[in-house]
Parts: C-alpha cells; structure tokens; sequence
C-alpha cells in the first residue's frame, strides 16, 4: 500500500489498527493475492501478505509508545482484520475472507 495510505485526509497519521482495517478491506489487494493462488504462485501470495503484514507491524513500532504497547497495538490491528474478515463472510466475500486470513496470519507471524 502506497504511503499516502498512512495519512488521513485531514493529514494526521492513521492509527494502527485504522491502517490494517485499510490493508484488509482492500479488494485489490485481495484479488491480487487470490489470483496469485489460483495460479499456484503460493510464494507470491504469502508474500504479498508478509509484505502488507510487515507495513502494519512497522507503522506499530513506529508509534511513540512504550515496548509493551506496541503489541497491543499489533493485537490491535489482528482484532480490527479479524472484523474486516468477520463482516466478509457474513456478505460470502471468500475472497476478502482468504485475504484477511492470510494477512492476520503473517501480521502474527512477522514479529
């Protein structure tokens, strides 16, 4: 996602958990993924994932908090994707739903 994505409209940063409810209700970040792993590109998929994952953990650090908080900010952003996926599969979006998945996955993964 592209850094512009960090910002708010009114030019404030974007929490967090705001910036990973972006990432996961991306559909073309979801489609992208998805249609890496129809074609069997497995290790693009999951790097997509890891890549997206890592933008939300680093946007965590980057908060001047102290060390404890920055997992809760992390734990944070899980829950919020887990919304995203919750609210996803309640529409039959599987797509979105695989998409969050995989994204909550890498975010816990990638610390």
């Amino acid at each position: 996602m592209a850094d512009d994505q960090r910002v708010s409209l009114t030019g404030r940063p974007v929490r967090p958990e705001e910036y990973a409810v972006r990432i996961a209700g991306d559909r073309h970040l979801a489609a992208q993924f998805c249609q890496y792993r129809s074609l069997g590109d497995t290790p693009d998929a999951e790097q997509l994932a890891l890549d997206e994952a890592r933008a939300i953990r680093t946007l965590c650090v980057s908060v001047p908090v102290a060390a404890e908080a920055t997992q809760r900010l992390v734990d944070d952003s899980m829950r919020s994707i887990e919304q995203v996926a919750a609210r996803s599969e309640a529409c039959g979006d599987a797509v979105q739903v695989a998409w969050c998945r995989m994204l909550n996955d890498a975010l816990g993964a990638a610390g």
